[in-house]
């Protein structure tokens, strides 16, 4: 998980609930067992069994596999009090239900990339786990597609689960981008920052979006990309290479492109970007070149002869000239003089 277990269906707002993450290992016996795991991050099937629990409790109430197919009002008096809510179930029958609360949460849907067409051998990550069994474990290469936790999960998966396969990972920059977990940055998530950004104008919505995409949008964890890049450079040192990192050019990456996935902020890259931004910030401060008259265009530059300095005289000590001989010394060679 990405997520503290203290964020689950119910600590936030009532610590004492019977349906929070503890509760659920008290009653699986494993309580003690996750602290001395000394985690705050449990594993995805460990969460996936909390909310079945709790899901348990309510399954006298909760109907599943059905589909909402339509929803109407119902007037009394001239208002609305109540919906009938019509219902098909996993049978095909259509049950309408009678309800005074409704709740939209439909969710999101699987997008492609513009031009792949969902098929037998393209799909979403979204179906990996229905689509794998079928037909994936026979295959010698498989590509995907992204640069988020999803793409970066999913490499790491097939890499793993079929070691004669070549699992070439695409997306459209050099490397895998870290999410940024920080402590500070994580109060994005905060209850009240919803409340903020809810009541913010639109060019603060639009601004809060792009400080903060790299908590949750298109990022990786820094540990999935540590191993996928263990991995890859293990094999390139083996000489077999079935991890593959494509470039946006669409070819394999290069040690450099790849380090600097790996490490994008190593010292040697800091030095390098100081003196790149040095070497920008001289050019900027020298004057522009002006352009050759129209008359001298094509003709070879004229050389200027080199001037000419007047040779040095002997000088004598300041201590040694008269007053009178220092007035006639240049205003830039004259110096104080006591007076004797």
């Amino acid at each position: 998980m990405q997520v503290s277990f203290l964020k689950d269906l119910v600590t936030m707002r009532t610590p004492t609930s019977e349906f929070s993450f503890l509760c659920y290992l008290q009653d699986r016996d494993r309580l003690i067992d996750f602290i001395n795991h000394k985690t705050m991050f449990p594993s995805r099937m460990e969460f996936h069994d909390y909310l079945e629990w709790a899901a348990a409790r309510f399954s006298d109430q909760v109907e599943y596999g059905s589909e909402v197919v339509a929803v109407t009002p119902v007037e009394s008096g001239g208002t609305i009090d109540l919906l009938d809510v019509v219902v098909r179930q996993g049978d095909g029958t259509l049950v309408t239900r009678r309800t005074r609360n409704l709740v939209l949460a439909a969710g999101l849907e699987p997008v492609l990339p513009d031009g792949l067409v969902s098929d037998d051998r393209v799909w979403h990550s979204e179906e990996l786990l229905g689509r794998l069994p079928r037909g994936c474990a026979t295959r010698t290469g498989s590509w995907c597609v992204g640069a988020g936790q999803s793409a970066a999960e999913v490499t790491e998966h097939l890499h793993g689960a079929y070691p004669g396969a070549e699992v070439c990972a695409v997306f459209g920059k050099y490397g895998y981008t870290p999410a940024d977990d920080s402590s500070f940055a994580n109060r994005i998530f905060d209850p009240v920052a919803v409340d903020h950004f809810y009541t913010a104008p639109d060019e603060v919505k639009s601004r809060l979006r792009a400080y903060h995409a790299t908590t949750n949008y298109s990022v990786v964890d820094l540990d999935l990309i540590d191993e996928l890049y263990r991995r890859h450079y293990q094999e390139k040192v083996q000489g077999k290479e079935r991890l593959r990192i494509l470039t946006p050019h669409g070819s394999p990456t290069s040690s450099a492109t790849t380090t600097a996935c790996a490490s994008p902020w190593s010292p040697a890259h800091r030095r390098a970007h100081r003196a790149g931004d040095r070497r920008h910030r001289l050019r900027d401060r020298l004057p522009p070149r002006r352009p050759a008259h129209p008359a001298r265009r094509g003709r070879p530059a004229l050389r200027t002869p080199p001037r000419r300095r007047r040779a040095p005289g002997p000088r004598l000590p300041d201590r040694h000239l008269p007053g009178d001989a220092l007035r006639h010394l240049r205003p830039g060679r004259q110096r104080a003089h006591p007076r004797h």
